[in-house]
């Protein structure tokens, strides 16, 4: 019931999402992704880079996954 719903609030707000500008929808792409991270994390524990290790975050790491913005 609860993945269901989830799918429907979205499916209906699909022709809004068309309607906004690239970067609105770059935005709304990121939050989506951010919250998809949140549901099905990708990295365990073990597989993090040691601590001191240079690893992107930030820019750089949008900039690895080939996002930018226009703004």
């Amino acid at each position: 019931m609860f993945f269901e719903a989830k799918m429907a609030v979205l499916e209906a707000m699909k022709p809004d999402i068309e309607a906004l500008p690239p970067a609105e929808r770059r935005k709304f792409a990121e939050l989506c992704r951010r919250w998809a991270d949140l549901a099905e994390p990708r990295l365990l524990a073990s597989a993090l880079p040691p601590t001191g290790s240079m690893s992107p975050s930030g820019v750089l790491l949008e900039l690895n996954r080939g996002l930018r913005s226009e703004e």
